[in-house]
């Protein structure tokens, strides 16, 4: 008997003969070729069928099946369920673009983590719009509230739980079959995303989602009433809106819900994190949440959650980095008045930006805030995106600088970032945290002024421990759920590691606490104060953390964790580690994953943690 491939890809086809090719060349040339291709042609009425049949001609991973009749997207859909022998299921849509190292990445993730069912990607739409989308990394029962939680078309799923389970799409959920399956595969498995992006999601007006938005959207609003049936976790006041009405945290637009899909009944307008309301027939005031009240017309309070305002973090081992200040002190004494904009992004970044606020305010620092627009003299959070693989999120910021009389970029690593380097001038002072970035820099001759310094997060002082832990608001909430979620009180080693281009290994991990997203360029100081405090409470989930991210590194050592770190793809672990943090005693870093056995664990309690528990 033939040997089953590794992966078995579904794609089904429907007059998709402008796009097809495509979306089999992208298949074709993945770097993971132990695949069988599953292509489906579901009586397609142009030439998508003949297209097919030229690539299956030339390659025999390629299984072509041809209905002669149309039997629509979820019977095909579970046709190739049957059809498929791989351990993974690989779905691919006909009109997207799969990158060529997916299915090596996912391969990778899901043979190191076997309790995993299933794993999708971030993805970048192309067509219409250039958006980069991240889906959540853990998608739980409140992820899947909220939204779909994956690109469909990037899924990868293992085959033995849905046979073992008898789990197939349900036809009676046409346009959100996907969202539907995946609650069901909740039940049984853990369900994740891998934060790279590997899919191209082409967004044009014939795709089925475009032509038929108001229906998906009801047929949402139907799964995850049918959710909320089953759920009592989520908190009275979201549990009881979500039961009313379907909200759309993500864009904030206005969501409507509508009786035999065309008569409208409620609309749900999200204005912020405090303040949502619902309207009947979309005029009539019915529900106001504002400030964790609920509110009856919009001012008859009828209900009030309960607030925990003044619970503070603890540190019963802080260990304080000594780095010198004069250097920042110089250039940003020569300012006066400025602009700080914060590197937008993880929870590592809002680390670094709640250092730096506390350092300015010890200092009597004058700044303020970003508020969208250029000023005379701006000055710019440090970090690690300043290379090639995050370019299209620093490109934005180019502009900004241009229009300025003085930039100075706090200290950050910076590894092929050459339109960076292309307009550093006279004007630009320019701190580097490693000597790797400076040696790059140097090289680079630009007309700046380059400085060899340390990460601002390693100037984190107690502080940090006087402002009470506020958990107002659903993106708090949902931001500390996801740590909750992910690691026992009772762990005494915790592996923290990233799942993002930057992974020297595809290690397997607890959480990539980095990706619970939560920065913005124009966050406010309370969010970086809040954030700060929830990497504290992440790095304090066990005795000893094993990672690979700088932040969490930092955060772990700062809070007197025995601490053991890897390297990144570009070696900024190891170059930041001599430069700052190799004195340090209960700070180790390794050039291979250490075994179980050579780990050292300092019992102790974990109070942040705790705390974050108890709320």
């Amino acid at each position: 008997m033939k040997k089953a491939p590794k992966i078995s890809v579904l794609m089904p086809a429907y007059n998709s003969e402008a796009y097809i090719a495509e979306a089999i060349e992208s298949i074709l040339n993945q770097t993971f070729s132990d695949f069988e291709f599953l292509i489906i042609n579901d009586g397609s009425t142009d030439k998508t069928a003949d297209i097919v049949a030229q690539y299956a001609k030339v390659d025999k991973r390629i299984k072509f099946i041809d209905n002669k009749k149309n039997q629509g997207l979820i019977a095909v859909l579970n046709q190739g369920l049957d059809l498929a022998r791989g351990e993974y299921i690989a779905r691919m849509d006909s009109d997207d673009i799969s990158m060529p190292e997916r299915f090596e990445k996912q391969i990778s993730y899901m043979d190191a983590n076997p309790d995993v069912g299933m794993v999708g990607t971030a993805g970048q739409n192309f067509g219409a719009d250039n958006a980069v989308n991240y889906s959540p990394e853990i998608v739980d029962v409140v992820e899947l509230l909220r939204g779909v939680g994956f690109y469909h078309p990037s899924v990868m799923i293992r085959k033995g739980v849905l046979d073992e389970h008898n789990l197939r799409y349900d036809k009676d959920f046409y346009l959100v079959e996907d969202h539907e399956l995946w609650t069901r595969m909740l039940k049984v498995t853990k369900l994740r995303n891998i934060p790279d992006v590997l899919l191209r999601y082409r967004v044009h007006s014939n795709s089925v989602s475009v032509a038929n938005s108001r229906l998906q959207e009801t047929n949402k609003h139907i799964v995850r009433r049918k959710m909320l049936a089953n759920i009592s976790e989520v908190p009275h006041v979201q549990r009881a809106l979500l039961d009313l009405a379907n909200i759309d945290t993500q864009t904030k637009a206005p969501v409507y819900t509508y009786i035999f899909k065309r008569i409208p009944l409620l609309k749900t307008k999200y204005k912020s994190n405090d303040n949502i309301q619902v309207f009947l027939f979309n005029v009539l005031p019915l529900i106001k949440i504002k400030r964790n009240s609920v509110y009856l017309f919009h001012f008859i309070k009828i209900a009030k959650q309960k607030r925990h305002t003044e619970k503070r973090l603890t540190f019963n081992n802080f260990h304080a980095f000594k780095v010198s200040d004069a250097q920042l002190l110089a250039e940003l004494g020569q300012l006066g008045e400025f602009t700080y904009i914060p590197n937008s992004g993880n929870l590592g970044d809002m680390l670094i930006a709640g250092a730096t606020l506390g350092f300015f305010d010890f200092h009597n620092i004058k700044y303020k805030m970003f508020n969208g627009k250029s000023d005379k003299y701006i000055v710019y959070g440090g970090g690690g995106q300043w290379t090639a693989d995050y370019e299209q999120y620093w490109l934005k910021w180019l502009d900004i600088f241009k229009a300025a009389k003085k930039v100075v970029i706090l200290p950050s690593s910076f590894n092929e970032c050459q339109k960076l380097i292309d307009i550093l001038d006279e004007r630009f002072v320019v701190f580097c945290r490693e000597k790797q970035s400076f040696e790059y820099l140097k090289k680079a001759k630009t007309r700046a002024k380059v400085l060899l310094d340390h990460d601002m997060a390693f100037r984190i002082t107690t502080d940090i421990t006087k402002k009470p832990v506020r958990f107002s608001g659903w993106e708090r909430y949902d931001a500390a759920r996801k740590i909750v979620n992910a690691v026992p009180m009772t762990r005494d080693i915790a592996f923290l590691m990233r799942q993002d281009c930057e992974s020297a290994g595809h290690y397997r991990t607890d959480l990539d606490l980095s990706t619970v997203r939560y920065g913005k360029a124009d966050i406010s100081p309370d969010d970086i104060i809040f954030c700060t405090q929830l990497m504290f409470i992440g790095v304090d989930c066990a005795n000893t953390i094993v990672t690979d991210r700088l932040h969490v590194a930092i955060a772990a050592a700062v809070s007197g964790k025995e601490v053991y770190m890897l390297d990144n793809t570009y070696k900024k672990l190891s170059n930041v580690y001599k430069h700052s943090m190799a004195d340090n005693p209960h700070v180790h870093f390794c050039t291979e994953m250490p075994k179980m056995q050579d780990l050292v664990s300092r019992p102790h309690d974990k109070p942040n943690f705790a705390l974050l528990h108890n709320l």
